[in-house]
């Protein structure tokens, strides 16, 4: 085995790939095997934690957008009172939509932490066992899929009940009609 850093990268090129795109020498030992047979396996399933992920993402708007709505539609006196005094349509959206933003972005903030112990998971997997691969990936991107996807059941859920109320005469909303 060569000393010399140019001459190993030089084997470690040769070992990896041949101009064909095979390998021509494969290199490797049992961690190598191992890490290989893992990844094969994370890769054979990622599409399945993908539609897993979707599907919990849709389950958690819709649980987002029943607590807005809800939430909504138990102040249908409120909104009432606010119609008589002659708040428009937008002011009382606008007043619930804030709510419904604060609301959004509790959610967002703590699902950002709680996606933030996956660097901790890394750093764990990396340091005790020596295995330099990650296991979950969590950034930028989403982190604000996470923002928009709560921005977006705020306001889907705060336009529907407010408008259903606001469209009914202010005396039937202040008597929950």
């Amino acid at each position: 085995m060569p000393t010399e850093r140019e001459k190993i990268e030089n084997i470690v090129r040769f070992s990896v790939e041949t101009a064909d795109g095979g390998v021509a020498f494969p290199l490797g030992n049992n961690v190598s095997y191992v890490l290989a047979q893992i990844d094969s396996i994370l890769m054979e399933l990622a599409d399945v934690f993908l539609y897993i992920g979707i599907a919990f993402a849709v389950f958690s708007a819709l649980m987002l957008m029943n607590f807005i709505s809800s939430s909504i539609s138990a102040k249908k006196h409120e909104i009432g009172i606010l119609r008589a005094v002659g708040a428009r349509g937008s002011d009382v959206f606008g007043i619930f939509f804030n709510e419904s933003m604060i609301i959004a972005l509790i959610n967002w903030v703590i699902s950002t932490f709680v996606f933030l112990s996956v660097v901790g998971i890394n750093y764990f997997f990396r340091t005790e066992f020596n295995l330099a691969i990650t296991v979950l990936v969590f950034g930028v991107l989403q982190m604000l899929l996470i923002l928009a996807v709560s921005a977006l059941t705020a306001f889907v859920a705060s336009v529907i009940p407010v408008t259903k109320i606001s469209r009914k005469k202010p005396i039937d909303a202040i008597r929950k009609r």
